[in-house]
């Protein structure tokens, strides 16, 4: 029976740290090691680790200093001794029977790279999440699954489940896959996209368990929610992975990437504006500048291209005719998508 090494990364997480740890130990798969990294944490996180160690001695503590969620990981990779690793957040859950129903399919298809759709919410309990009669209907029912046969997985990143691929929390993946690659401990943001781009650029068989068995809780005070520098943040790994994607000559995969890094250049520069950072303003638009100089910004329509310089250069026009514009356009699409 294959073992399933859990990596957690942790900081100042008193709050969520246990009902993390309960999904775990919850868990029908038992074959499990769980590695709690905690990285410096300042409140009660290690003394409530501590305490879960002691009931249950399938869950290791590991402390380091603060460096970041990609040095914990990263030293989770190095200390697993699991034939499969599991990536979860110690803010967020699973339920009972996903780690269960992931290895199994695994198994029987021979699938390195297996995740599922998630929940998102606040501060619920597990409990109310995966209430037990629901739990039992789920499983004498039949699994439904969706696979990406080789060569489609780069599709899925991209498309069909961008949202899911974009983080790396609830996924499962064989240790051959990842063998040598790590997460790049530099980047402050976005190291998760960057691991799952180099990944999934292996050609695997990739397979979505369409049932919502990972919870994904959203905290305001999370350092993937952690305010308005976030999407300057982003900026760096979304222009590497482009540069990848085009020089790959892959020009639609980096067309992508281009849009999205001009939408949260507009976006920034208008959050700076309206808090007259003058300083920030600068900046952002210098970015602005040398993104307009890459190759791939020629790709982008006349009019995309139009609306970016009135962002940049005549800033009330942009605001007071651009931007509503897209709001409306975008709360159409909301809309649209909720009834669909």
């Amino acid at each position: 029976m294959n073992k399933i090494s859990v990596i957690i990364p942790m900081y100042n997480s008193q709050d969520y740290i246990g009902q993390c740890l309960r999904s775990l130990i919850s868990q029908t798969y038992r074959n499990l090691e769980v590695l709690v990294i905690d990285d410096g944490s300042t409140d009660k996180s290690v003394e409530i680790c501590q305490s879960y160690c002691q009931k249950d001695k399938r869950i290791r503590l590991l402390l380091q200093e603060h460096g970041g969620v990609s040095v914990a990981r990263n030293r989770g990779l190095d200390t697993a001794k699991g034939a499969y690793l599991f990536f979860l957040d110690s803010d967020d859950m699973i339920h009972p029977y996903l780690l269960e129903e992931l290895i199994s399919h695994a198994r029987q298809n021979q699938t390195k790279f297996l995740f599922c759709k998630y929940k998102r919410g606040d501060g619920t309990q597990t409990e109310e999440i995966f209430p037990e009669a629901s739990m039992a209907a789920e499983k004498r029912g039949r699994r439904k699954w969706e696979e990406a046969r080789v060569g489609e997985d780069v599709v899925w990143f991209y498309k069909r489940y961008a949202r899911e691929l974009l983080g790396i929390g609830g996924k499962l993946i064989s240790r051959e896959i990842i063998g040598t690659l790590r997460f790049e401990e530099s980047l402050k943001r976005g190291e998760d996209t960057l691991f799952l781009h180099e990944l999934l650029g292996k050609k695997l068989w990739v397979g979505c368990c369409l049932y919502p068995w990972y919870y994904y809780r959203t905290r305001p005070d999370s350092l993937s929610h952690s305010g308005q520098t976030d999407d300057e943040a982003y900026l760096e790994i979304y222009s590497k992975v482009r540069d990848t994607e085009f020089e790959s000559k892959r020009f639609g995969f980096a067309f992508v990437w281009e849009n999205t890094i001009f939408y949260l250049l507009k976006k920034s520069y208008t959050e700076a504006v309206r808090r007259k950072e003058k300083q920030r303003c600068c900046v952002i638009k210098e970015k602005a500048g040398k993104e307009r100089r890459h190759p791939m910004y020629r790709k982008l329509s006349l009019m995309t291209r139009s609306v970016i310089w009135l962002c940049f250069y005549c800033h009330p026009v942009y605001l007071w005719f651009i931007e509503p514009f897209y709001k409306r356009l975008e709360e159409k699409n909301n809309c649209a998508g909720r009834q669909g």
